[in-house]
């Protein structure tokens, strides 16, 4: 018997594995020491597992750590274990690596530990795992001579790797919305990683943290061991044996979650019949339209011919036409001269009160109602003949017409007067004016120009703004960025081989990672970080440093600092035994690619972090590539950004030292940018690059403002004047009119300038853009009007000059008036918008309109009598003190071509009744049109419009579109009233395990899980 127990032992001995999987005891038991990774290794042993209490030194203790770290492993105080407390120490003590990534998601963390624990101290690990490699054959391993173990061999099945791996998948890094397995796959994105891949990582002692090799073996069936197949945790499974017993949540884990969010579809295009929807039905509301707009036209032609008749008059061409309008569509009209009432109704009335009006303007006579004809001597009894027939005809008026009548009379006579009277006094008026404007104008010199674009186009008052400013005075204004892009469009894409596999694996590369190109890159990089401003200030002295005072580099994101800004590490390459290139800066770069978070290239052994200790994600270092099939996608960038943080303030003073560094900085980029025999091409901008190049459009467009104002002025100057011989060329020019009439509009534009700096209202780019041309096109519309129906008089010379003046004006000024009232109005409407730039061209457009209609009929009223005045004594024009006596007298109430065209030709066509109705269809149809049109109208305001054309940032505006693929930062921020002490109120809050379900955390991941 006792030979048959030494046989058994030896081969124990001989083949230990089989006897262990027979068994199932320990493959080691304490430690030896410090293996080849400079950490602690176990030493051989192949007994049975050990009681935890036989320790009476660390046996509570460790007891307790069992319970807690793991908890599968404890089973009381018969609790054995094939490994001592220095081991379950050493245990704990690398676990504090991956602790703070993984127990966020408490299932996670509780599988993770079951692997590891397991391996060092599960009773029956020689059933599932084997010791490969020891420092000594196994045959010399005793008790006196102590054998390491160096490499082992762990058996899983599919399901524990797989659950395990699930379990830990989409736990997440909240500091950089990244998963935290992508840092445990060897370089692996999140994406890209398996269980196997997952595992292999955790047992290679490439990682940096293994102090030993585990040879993770993923199989079902093995025919000398017995796979571990504990039972795991889902993630969305609460643990039982813990004191945490909560699953994980939705944001680490998205079975977690207990509601989806439900996205509506985007809605189908509307269509009928195939066709835009809205089109359609515009197309058959203006058939319907024209259908019916025809017929009643039809109708109406064929009344008219049964109907009424058309008596015209046999006189002078000129005064037919008009006398045409006056007997149009009287029916059965008794001859002139008979004491009969030839008006049926206040509409014939009114006809025969304009065509009484148009006759006494140019001399001519009329019969009607027993009057007396106007010879010329426009006396006092055909004035108050004229006066009784309105007041007449105001009496057969009905109610609303009747007050209509009287205001339109009432302010006849009150321009009249009014012009009478500035015409009267010239100077005064003049004088009076250039005060006013003056005073007004002085408002400028309180003048605040805002060229912030959030506060040119976002409201004060609006969600976005409040929120903003809400964020801005509790944490601070986000940090001011100044980035360059760079490419290499003379360097082609290249294919990198990499043969320190078993084979040669060939990746083609964009341009931008050539060494040459990566090289100058980093001396462009190198010289901006070493600018510096006249005052001193460097970089380091404005920019964000987050570990500082620990670690004093500025936040610089760029692909430079994959190898922590340092130049050498570009050259240095790994080969293996025989000379292979095993490693160099292409399999570094992939390597932070697919994990920016290593501190350690199992390859390079080089960091992925930057040198200021943060990561650099690929997005925001890289563009230009495609989101392809290829892994990492990063490796076909064409593009580089390099993004440079600097501090902001609330404070505005508190920026000065960063605004002037950034002005070296644009200086130092547009002086490099006019190299064009570089390698690589780059755009740019900085914090202050749209603030100031909306002050450049505004200083070079004064120039655009004056030319602008020079040319109208020439164009007033010779078209202006109403000239009939060169005898008189220089008498009825208007050049001295037509300047003051352009600088009474300038006069309007910065008398509103100046009355809205007073009231504090800041003037924006459109103010200083459009409003001096919208004025003055509107402002020089009034002076020809004004300026030629004071040209086409024909009033009695009997007349004063001055009453003349007041005639004209007062057949002139109401029109104007209800057009400058109509156009101030509207654009005091738009003033109504809560968008400040909009608000602001509004306010100063109307008010300037209004005082340049002020201006018009008082100061230039005044001028236009002075021209008159000079022009009537022969005096020339500018040189008015020389007298031309031998002139010929002018020709008043002559016509110009184009207003006799106008009259006798163009309206009666227009109103010839096929002309109109053809005339009505147009328009009707392009209403329809528009508002088809304005289903395709796209809210918002590219920036691209707001700069000008030759600004350096269109292109990097448009190289930001083409090639970025990383968007805004988004915040989102919880306002005072909640109490942080308050469980229940943290849990709507936070997004870890235990807290609700629905809790503001958790819907912002499910929302970060929709793809748009």
């Amino acid at each position: 018997m006792w030979l048959v127990v030494q046989v058994v032992a030896l081969v124990c001995v001989l083949s230990h594995q089989v006897c262990s999987a027979a068994e199932g005891h320990c493959i080691w038991y304490g430690q030896c020491g410090i293996g080849d990774m400079q950490q602690q290794v176990n030493c051989y042993y192949n007994g049975t597992a050990k009681s935890v209490l036989n320790d009476t030194e660390n046996g509570a203790e460790m007891m307790g750590l069992l319970k807690s770290f793991c908890p599968n492993l404890y089973t009381g105080d018969d609790t054995m274990t094939c490994c001592d407390y220095a081991q379950l120490r050493t245990l704990v003590k690398s676990m504090s690596y991956p602790e703070p990534m993984y127990d966020r998601c408490p299932s996670c963390w509780a599988d993770y530990r079951d692997l590891f624990c397991a391996l060092t101290c599960d009773p029956h690990m020689s059933n599932f795992i084997a010791a490969e490699k020891t420092s000594e054959p196994l045959s010399h391993c005793s008790k006196e001579n102590k054998c390491k173990v160096l490499q082992v061999g762990y058996y899983l099945t599919n399901e524990y790797a797989n659950t395990l791996f699930n379990a830990c998948n989409h736990v997440q890094f909240p500091s950089s919305n990244q998963r935290v397995i992508g840092s445990f796959c060897d370089g692996r994105t999140a994406a890209q990683c398996t269980a196997k891949i997952f595992l292999d990582y955790q047992g290679s002692t490439s990682n940096g943290f293994a102090p030993f090799d585990i040879d993770f073996k993923i199989v079902d069936k093995d025919p000398n061991y017995q796979p571990y197949n504990r039972t795991l945790y889902r993630c969305d499974q609460p643990l039982k044996s813990s004191h945490c017993g909560f699953a994980c949540s939705c944001s680490d884990c998205p079975a977690a979650c207990t509601s989806s969010l439900h996205i509506p579809k985007a809605s189908s295009p509307f269509k009928i019949g195939g066709i835009e929807g809205i089109a359609m039905i515009m197309i058959i509301v203006y058939s319907a339209f024209l259908a019916v707009f025809f017929v009643c036209v039809l109708i109406g032609l064929q009344y008219y011919r049964k109907g009424d008749t058309v008596e015209v008059r046999k006189t002078s061409p000129g005064l037919a036409s008009r006398q045409e309008r006056f007997y149009r569509s009287i029916e059965k009209h008794p001859q002139p001269g008979t004491q009969s009432n030839p008006y049926s109704s206040v509409q014939d009335d009114l006809r025969h009160l304009m065509a009484h009006d148009d006759l006494l303007d140019h001399g001519h006579g009329v019969e009607a109602s027993g009057s007396s004809s106007i010879n010329g001597d426009y006396g006092v009894e055909e004035q108050q003949q004229h006066e009784d027939e309105e007041t007449e005809i105001i009496k057969k008026a009905g109610c609303v017409t009747r007050m209509g009548l009287k205001l339109e009379y009432s302010l006849i006579r009150f321009f009249r007067w009014w012009g009478t009277f500035c015409a009267t006094y010239p100077l005064s008026v003049i004088f009076i004016c250039l005060g006013i404007v003056a005073v007004l104008a002085c408002g400028m010199t309180q003048l605040t120009v805002t060229t912030n674009p959030v506060k040119l186009w976002s409201a004060p008052n609006s969600r976005s703004r409040l929120e903003k400013d809400y964020f801005d005075s509790h944490f601070g204004p986000f940090y001011r960025t100044e980035q360059v892009i760079i490419r290499a469009p003379k360097v082609s894409q290249y294919n990198y081989t990499d043969t320190s596999g078993l084979g040669r694996v060939v990746t083609l590369f964009g341009s931008v990672f050539n060494k040459t190109v990566l090289k100058e890159v980093y001396w462009l990089q190198k010289n901006i970080m070493n600018l510096t401003t006249a005052d001193g200030t460097t970089l380091k002295d404005i920019c964000w440093q987050p570990l500082y005072p620990d670690n004093d580099h500025c936040a610089v994101e760029s692909v430079w600092q994959y190898f922590q800004n340092n130049l050498s590490s570009l050259d240095m390459k790994i080969a293996d035994d025989f000379g292979n290139l095993e490693a160099d800066y292409h399999t570094h770069l992939m390597y932070c690619f697919n994990d920016p978070t290593s501190v350690n290239d199992t390859k390079m052994h080089h960091s992925c972090l930057a040198d200021y200790g943060g990561l650099v994600p690929p997005n925001v270092a890289l563009g230009g590539y495609n989101d392809s099939s290829l892994s990492p996608p990063y490796v076909l960038a064409d593009t580089l950004f390099l993004t440079i943080i600097v501090n902001n303030h609330l404070d505005e003073s508190k920026n000065k030292k960063a605004e002037a560094w950034e002005k070296e900085y644009i200086q130092y980029l547009k002086n490099y940018t006019k190299n064009k025999n570089r390698l690589i091409d780059i755009s740019f901008s900085s914090e202050r690059s749209i603030p100031d190049e909306i002050n450049r459009e505004s200083s070079s467009d004064i120039l655009t403002v004056v030319i602008s104002y020079v040319l109208m002025f020439v164009y007033v100057a010779i078209f202006l004047g109403h000239l009939h011989s060169l005898q008189r060329l220089f008498l009825d020019t208007k050049i001295c009119l037509g300047l003051a009439g352009v600088m009474i509009v300038l006069s309007a534009v910065l008398s509103s300038i100046g009355l809205f700096s007073y009231c504090g209202q800041p003037v924006t780019l459109v103010v200083v853009e459009v409003i001096p041309f919208l004025v003055l096109a509107v402002g020089v519309d009034n002076i020809f009007i004004l300026v030629q129906a004071f040209q086409r008089r024909n009033l009695p010379d009997t007349m004063t000059l001055a009453d003349q003046v007041g005639t004209v004006l007062g057949q002139i000024a109401p029109s104007m008036l209800l057009t400058g009232i109509s156009e101030s109005i509207a654009f005091f409407l738009g003033a109504l918008t809560t968008a400040p730039a909009v608000r602001a061209f509004s306010l100063y457009a109307g008010m300037a309109i209004f005082i340049d209609f002020l201006l018009q009929v008082t100061c230039f009223v005044a001028l236009l009598f002075l021209d008159a005045k000079r022009q009537r004594n022969k005096r020339l024009d500018v040189l008015c003190c020389i007298h031309d006596k031998k002139a010929p007298s002018a020709r008043e109430g002559a016509r110009g071509l184009l207003y006799s065209f106008i009259r006798d030709y163009y309206s009666y066509f227009l109103m010839n009744n096929v002309v109109r109705a053809v005339v009505m269809a147009i328009f009707v149809g392009g209403f329809a049109a528009s508002v088809v049109g304005m289903n395709h109208l796209h809210v918002g305001l590219n920036q691209e419009v707001s700069m000008p054309k030759d600004s350096y940032l269109q292109d990097y505006f448009k190289d930001q579109a083409d090639y970025g693929r990383t968007g805004p930062p988004v915040y989102f921020v919880v306002k005072d009233g909640i109490d942080y002490s308050d469980p229940e109120e943290q849990n709507r809050i936070c997004s870890l395990p235990g807290c609700n379900s629905d809790s503001l955390t958790a819907q912002l991941s499910a929302q970060a899980t929709i793809k748009h």
